[in-house]
């Protein structure tokens, strides 16, 4: 997961206001990407997207996102789940954090 900093500060910054946050937690090394446990992993996540009101996609400012973050949007948009975004500046993050 490129933005995993990132999504800690977002996933924070929700919590801190009530919300319920689902986020994938397991960072499969590049040599890995392929095995089944990546593709276990895959389907989690689709099904704590079925289970969430939402969808946040953390990102930086190149707005960079991966090929498993694409599926992942795609699903949520074909199951009607709203997409929001959230960009961390990495910058910011090493400073103390950014909104």
């Amino acid at each position: 997961m490129r933005f995993f900093p990132q999504m800690l500060d977002v996933a924070a910054d929700l919590s801190e206001r009530g919300v319920i946050v689902l986020a994938p937690f397991r960072v499969v090394p590049d040599t890995e990407q392929g095995s089944d446990v990546k593709a276990r992993l895959d389907q989690l996540h689709l099904r704590k997207i079925a289970l969430c009101d939402r969808v946040v996609v953390v990102t930086d400012e190149s707005h960079y996102i991966g090929a498993s973050t694409r599926a992942e949007i795609a699903y949520a948009t074909e199951n009607g789940k709203p997409i929001s975004w959230a960009v961390r500046g990495t910058a910011a993050l090493n400073a103390g954090g950014a909104r």
